[in-house]
């Protein structure tokens, strides 16, 4: 299997593990902070939907640019989102839905394809690929750690 599979399939992968993730999260819950200046469940996800657009944008950026300067990212905000848990759950998976959309259509040489980053310098479309994996693994981890406190009290 390829890298680029590999990437792709655990892009492909996010959404259903954040459904599972949530799928037993109460409202309440979902909008209860980790504890001085953490953040919540909901909160987490708003900011999963957030990133996405991000990211999306970085990949059509590199694709239609020539060593584009991207934007950074944007900070977590505390503000407790509007939608409930399951439509932040669909509109991150939707959201996703279309970067994998962007991606598969790609063909393999534009994963080489250069920008900058800043404060981080030159990158590739193929790193900027396993970031988004690399921040999907984070935030699922902390998601499932918040659950685990909300379970157990702690």
């Amino acid at each position: 299997m390829s890298r680029r599979a590999v990437l792709l399939g655990a892009l492909e992968s996010a959404p259903g593990d954040l459904a599972r993730l949530c799928a037993h999260v109460g409202v309440e819950d979902s909008h209860r902070r980790a504890g001085p200046g953490g953040v919540s469940i909901a909160e987490s996800i708003a900011h999963l939907c957030e990133l996405e657009g991000c990211y999306r944008a970085w990949f059509e950026a590199v694709v239609a640019q020539d060593g584009p300067h991207l934007p950074p990212l944007p900070a977590l905000e505390r503000s407790d989102p509007a939608p409930t848990l399951a439509e932040l759950v669909e509109q991150f998976r939707a959201s996703r839905a279309k970067t994998l959309a962007l991606l598969r259509g790609l063909p393999p040489g534009a994963w080489q394809r250069r920008a900058t980053l800043p404060g981080e310098g030159e990158t590739t479309l193929r790193w900027l690929v396993q970031r988004l994996v690399e921040h999907d693994t984070q935030s699922l981890a902390n998601i499932a750690d918040m659950r685990r406190r909300l379970e157990t009290g702690g």
